[in-house]
């Protein structure tokens, strides 16, 4: 399946669907696994910069752990989805 029309109006070219789509979930995912790197950054310049504040340096605790969480659901994301696509290109050949 191509997106001739449709993909020469978008700029694609005649770019496969399969292409298309896993190229932009990677660029979403990609960009998602950039904004946690800064979050990670931000929460240790919050825990250094806490001054023995045990409250900022409970909130820099939270964003941390929150980011580790944010960058294992994005792993697990990326998972399913070069899973889900080697099904569909197995089914599909």
């Amino acid at each position: 399946m191509t997106l001739d029309p449709t993909g020469a109006t978008l700029g694609l070219g005649s770019a496969d669907l399969k292409v298309v789509v896993l190229s932009t979930v990677s660029f979403v995912l990609g960009l998602l696994t950039l904004i946690q790197t800064i979050v990670v950054l931000y929460s240790g310049f919050m825990w250094l910069t806490a001054r023995g504040d045990d409250e900022r340096k409970h909130e820099a605790k939270m964003t941390l752990f929150r980011s580790v969480v944010g960058t294992f659901i994005v792993g697990v994301a990326w998972g399913i989805v070069l899973f889900l696509f080697r099904l569909v290109e197995r089914a599909t050949t």
